[in-house]
């Protein structure tokens, strides 16, 4: 029980906790409070209304403790600094719209905003190690050597918490392989992937793969073309239509085990040229491995190969044309050749 007319006497903890709620208020007096709308088109700031006259959207002095700057995220902290110069703010709750003029130049929050930044990284980065340290090494050998990577690549999978190590030649050769896919003629870039869980690499890892190749001396156009492509692979698949076009349709005639293509352009060039075409001849021809018979399908391919390129490389018609013409002139003398090929045939070369 306590005496009457004296109040009880506060603990310990209660007392810090009153003092440290006195001095937080008596530092929140000095500064203008901010609310930032992120899902809103525009911003509004409150002030106190016993001072209207001070409207400041940052405090006086900037050399305080970068608490401040904590309390909001990146991307709204960005927005607020380039609200400074975009965007005429008013006074919320006013029915003037009296507009404000920021009292802070641009040029040192800019500032302000950069060591904040800075000091965020250095942070994440003193954390992430941390917590690298207790990630587990997911393959030892790799997938494609089958032996311990000489020049190793690490990928960090956040989510799994391991690290997946790989040879910088297998995995470079994955990458590229999967940027310039494609279906038949028709390019089909796909995203870079984890080659053990086939996975396809978050932004981060994918800028985190391409600097640990380089400093391992290997690099591709694909892999330099998808970094200017900012990592998109639909921009990555625009800006390199005609290269990647080009790859495909040189996979389809030259290494492509469907000869479907190279035998409807056989079959096109009798047809212009009056000339029969057999079918079970070129098909025995194509498969054949005769170094006579190999000669004769090369320059078939070649032609093949410059026929469908006129379409991907020129845009001119009469540039076309002209193409076209002189690879018909050149066919036409293969066409009369399909005799030589019965008469190899009926000696049995192979």
């Amino acid at each position: 029980m306590f005496a009457l007319g004296k109040a009880p006497k506060k603990s310990k903890q209660e007392a810090q906790k009153e003092r440290r709620k006195q001095r937080i208020q008596k530092e929140q007096k000095k500064f203008t409070r901010i609310r930032i709308l992120r899902r809103g088109d525009f911003f509004e700031v409150d002030d106190k209304k016993k001072r209207p006259e001070v409207w400041r959207l940052f405090p006086r002095r900037l050399d305080i403790p970068l608490s401040f700057l904590f309390d909001f995220n990146d991307a709204s902290l960005a927005t607020l600094v380039r609200s400074l110069q975009e965007h005429t703010l008013h006074a919320f709750g006013s029915k003037q719209k009296q507009a404000l003029t920021p009292m802070i130049p641009y040029s040192a929050a800019a500032a302000l905003f950069q060591t904040n930044q800075r000091i965020r990284f250095v942070l994440k980065m003193f954390v992430n190690r941390i917590r690298l340290r207790k990630f587990k090494v997911a393959n030892d050998v790799d997938p494609v050597t089958f032996e311990i990577p000489k020049k190793p690549v690490n990928i960090v999978d956040w989510t799994q918490k391991k690290i997946y190590r790989f040879e910088a030649s297998s995995l470079l050769g994955d990458i590229r392989t999967r940027l310039q896919h494609h279906d038949y003629l028709f390019p089909d870039p796909l995203t870079p992937r984890n080659m053990v869980t086939n996975l396809p690499f978050t932004l981060f890892q994918t800028i985190n793969v391409y600097e640990q190749l380089i400093k391992w001396g290997y690099m591709h156009w694909t892999l330099e073309s998808l970094r200017h492509a900012e990592y998109n692979i639909s921009r990555f698949a625009l800006l390199n239509n005609k290269q990647l076009s080009l790859k495909a349709l040189d996979q389809s005639v030259f290494a492509s085990n469907d000869k479907e293509l190279i035998l409807d352009f056989i079959e096109v060039q009798h047809q212009y040229h009056g000339v029969l075409f057999d079918e079970r001849l070129y098909k025995w021809a194509i498969n054949s491995k005769s170094c006579q018979l190999n000669k004769k399908i090369e320059k078939w391919k070649k032609y093949c190969y410059e026929y469908h390129a006129v379409s991907i490389l020129y845009e001119d018609p009469g540039e076309q044309i002209n193409r076209l013409n002189r690879i018909v002139f050149f066919t036409k003398e293969l066409c009369k050749s399909t005799n030589d090929l019965r008469e190899i045939r009926a000696m049995g070369i192979i």
